[in-house]
């Protein structure tokens, strides 16, 4: 059939053939299905062989699929191996476990029964004191920065930020300045240092009502006259305590002693001095057979100084004048000093 122009008709050519199979693929796919009976563990009597002229009578779209479901099985059977491997090591951790020996020995009995009686035995942690106490003085105060020196290694009290705020004309104001104190984290509340006693409570304790200091002691309705001449003399000191008035505090520059270097230069070792020598100082004085009181904070500051000052509020500087001598020589050998070692202490000026 012409047409319209005259020429020949021109139908669509139709859509090429899928190729056939050629026999490299199909001996693969009998070798990926007989790897695949083995890893299932088939037995070959039950199927018939598989050869490459079987599998060239499956159309296209069963081969494609044949792959893929061999993969499946192969899935499988590493996942069932690898859940059975899980299974023999769990089986394993059970034994092992069951065959601990869990029972504590009489001895580890002993101390974990002394631990736990040390744990209930300890009394509770004193509560922080309440915002806002005005102290009598500044060495009253639970935030003063302080070492305590009889344990290794030292724990820090106080609150050296709150202190300055509190108190900004102290030493410890100007050593804070200079960033010569460790950093806040570090230091524990002052009022759950065991040696810090608040004043309010010790006045409280130490001061009897007058009704309590004059009232005689009786036994039913009898007094006798030894115990109520004592209850008198009772009464009459704790009056005599009442009503004297106990000296003031002796101000921070009064208690404060020092010993400079030969050279004014800072020493690398300022932070250990300042927590491990009033300890050596203490035993300084306590091999002199000094009957003084042995508690001192101690400073380095920045051009090798080092300071002292008493914690006792009613002693000072001047009382420690004859162990001057000893507490530099101490001081020298206990720490490294190069050619710049320190000199005699002297009183801080007032």
């Amino acid at each position: 059939m012409a047409s319209h122009h005259g020429g020949p008709s021109r139908n669509p050519s139709p859509a090429p053939l899928s190729p056939l199979p050629t026999t490299g693929n199909l001996d693969h796919l009998v070798s990926i299905f007989h790897q695949t009976a083995t890893d299932l563990g088939l037995p070959a009597a039950g199927f018939p062989p598989i050869t490459p002229a079987n599998i060239s009578t499956l159309s296209i779209g069963e081969l494609i699929l044949l792959p893929l479901l061999y993969t499946s099985f192969q899935s499988s059977v590493h996942i069932a191996t690898a859940l059975e491997n899980l299974s023999t090591e769990i089986h394993d951790l059970s034994s092992q476990i069951s065959n601990l020996d869990l029972s504590l020995q009489p001895s580890n009995l002993a101390l974990l029964q002394a631990s736990l009686h040390d744990i209930a035995s300890r009394p509770p942690a004193p509560p922080p004191p309440p915002p806002n106490t005005v102290w009598p003085s500044p060495a009253a105060d639970p935030d003063l920065p302080r070492y305590d020196m009889s344990t290794s290694p030292p724990p820090i009290y106080g609150n050296p930020e709150g202190f300055v705020k509190k108190y900004p004309h102290t030493w410890e104001a100007e050593e804070f300045a200079k960033g010569k104190y460790p950093p806040s984290p570090t230091w524990t509340p002052g009022h759950l240092d065991p040696d810090w006693r608040s004043p309010m409570a010790i006045a409280t304790k130490a001061t009897p009502t007058y009704a309590q200091a004059v009232a005689p002691r009786a036994k039913g309705k009898k007094v006798r006259q030894a115990k109520a001449s004592a209850s008198a003399s009772s009464a009459a000191v704790a009056l005599g305590e009442l009503f004297t008035k106990s000296p003031p505090p002796l101000p921070q520059a009064v208690r404060r002693f020092f010993a400079s270097r030969t050279t004014f230069e800072p020493h690398p070792e300022a932070i250990k001095i300042a927590a491990h020598f009033p300890d050596i100082a203490a035993s300084v004085l306590r091999e002199a057979n000094c009957s003084l009181p042995l508690s001192f904070t101690c400073m380095a500051n920045d051009i090798g100084s080092v300071s002292l000052l008493g914690t006792d509020l009613h002693t000072s500087a001047s009382a420690y004048t004859p162990y001057f001598a000893p507490l530099p020589a101490r001081l020298n050998t206990a720490f490294p000093v190069g050619n710049s070692p320190w000199d005699l202490f002297k009183p801080a000026p007032n």
